[in-house]
């Protein structure tokens, strides 16, 4: 890769773009912090952790990386490599929950794209040999593959602080930053195969888009906020098994058949047949399999459910418009979204106003020597859109969780249409889902 001057900085990718738009159009709001805790219980070396965070940042670029305008362009600058934000938090005291108090206090944290830092770490002290590690970016600067990276690299990192082991016997050595994967994406959107996939989504979403209009339980606020709150729920081990066998019956991946459940799902709440579903999808691939950075595309996946049909035939439907998507998935949302202008309103999100994805495991899993880590359920109270689903598999069952937003939506609406969702899936694979 050719290397830019540090005095003009660097491009962003299409996505990051469209993150430092929004933040721009509707400053204040938390939308895209990223907050992880991880419960670590046994003898830490809250010295060696600091230092092996500093030299997390030092590995990569995106976690010292600041965005500022010149000249009417939004550019990235990588910073200098230096001390990590990093405080530990006494959590001993009686009166008070310190990690409660924490993760509240980084969900409303305000990041300062220009300045930084946008990397922040804290570490709760709750007894000599138990600690709460709580890590807060902005999401312009890592995606949920990245948390994975974050996670072997620290451990690895850790382990040679303690062990006095060199850390680069295990991790990958970095060849490319995050700044030639922009490069790289924006000098690809003139190409013959960003035209094709342009033209497939400007032919897929042509026309009036639907608004997803489901019932509120109060009047959409004029200017959207990003005020949320997230709801956990698990289908059971014994429904999840009949899930996952009906779709290997009907040659779908688990996640179109929770795609097609979650369609009709919102079908019989709303009554409408045409709905857009947002779904992020990785765009990572080498050489940056081992980068800290947002790696992101979203696919608009338009699903017909007219003439009432029944489960299979709507799993065959989602199946078709999914692997139609996915062939078509190299150009970036924001380019379909310039293409199509639709008319931009403040009070929704544009194209979409629900969004669904599947994430492969919880990645967030730390190895260190001594310490049992487990991450802990947390993260912002937040909505990115009206009402979205992750859905993870686990040995337990399949995970949901659902992310709404409470200027919309009481958390009783929102376990109602869970309800509506795990009704849809044991009706579609009968009694083999009862339990």
């Amino acid at each position: 890769p050719t290397p830019v001057p540090p005095a003009s900085g660097a491009p962003l990718s299409p996505g990051q773009q469209r993150i430092w738009f929004l933040e721009r159009m509707l400053p204040g709001r938390t939308a895209y912090n990223e907050v992880k805790a991880i419960d670590l219980d046994g003898p830490l070396d809250a010295d060696a952790l600091r230092n092996s965070l500093r030299a997390l940042v030092a590995r990569h670029e995106q976690l010292r990386t600041v965005f500022r305008e010149v000249s009417g362009e939004a550019r990235q600058f990588a910073q200098a490599p230096g001390e990590v934000d990093f405080a530990v938090v006494d959590g001993t005291g009686p009166g008070r929950d310190a990690v409660a108090d924490t993760l509240q206090a980084e969900s409303e944290r305000r990041f300062d794209l220009a300045n930084g830092p946008l990397f922040v770490t804290r570490l709760v002290r709750l007894g000599p040999e138990r600690h709460v590690l709580v890590l807060s970016l902005h999401h312009i600067v890592m995606d949920a593959a990245s948390a994975a990276v974050l996670a072997r690299d620290v451990s690895a990192l850790y382990r040679a602080e303690t062990t006095g082991a060199p850390a680069a016997a295990d991790l990958p050595a970095l060849t490319h930053t995050y700044a030639d994967h922009a490069r790289r994406q924006l000098d690809s959107l003139g190409d013959a195969k960003a035209a094709d996939d342009l033209a497939y989504w400007k032919k897929v979403l042509d026309g009036d888009l639907p608004v997803l209009d489901l019932p509120t339980d109060r009047p959409r606020p004029p200017v959207m906020t990003s005020n949320g709150r997230a709801l956990f729920r698990t289908l059971t081990p014994e429904l999840s098994a009949a899930v996952r066998k009906f779709s290997r019956e009907r040659r779908s991946t688990l996640f179109m058949t929770l795609l097609a459940g979650y369609a009709a799902a919102l079908r019989r709440v709303s009554g409408q047949d045409d709905l857009v579903i947002g779904t992020p999808m990785s765009d990572r691939r080498p050489p940056y399999e081992d980068v800290v950075g947002f790696f992101v595309n979203t696919l608009a996946l338009r699903l017909d459910l007219s003439g009432d049909p029944d489960f299979g035939t709507l799993l065959d439907r989602v199946r078709a418009v999914a692997l139609d998507a996915y062939d078509h998935a190299d150009v970036p949302f924001e380019a379909v979204v310039r293409e199509l202008a639709p008319a931009r309103a403040l009070d929704r999100t544009p194209v979409f106003q629900t969004l669904a994805e599947y994430e492969t495991g919880d990645p967030f899993r730390f190895d260190l020597p001594g310490v049992r880590a487990t991450p802990l359920d947390s993260g912002p109270d937040k909505a990115l859109t009206d009402l979205s689903v992750y859905f993870t598999d686990q040995p337990d069952g399949v995970r949901c969780h659902l992310e709404y937003n409470t200027d919309l939506f009481d958390e009783a609406t929102v376990d109602a249409l869970f309800g509506t969702f795990r009704d849809v899936l044991a009706e579609a694979v009968g009694p083999a889902g009862a339990g």
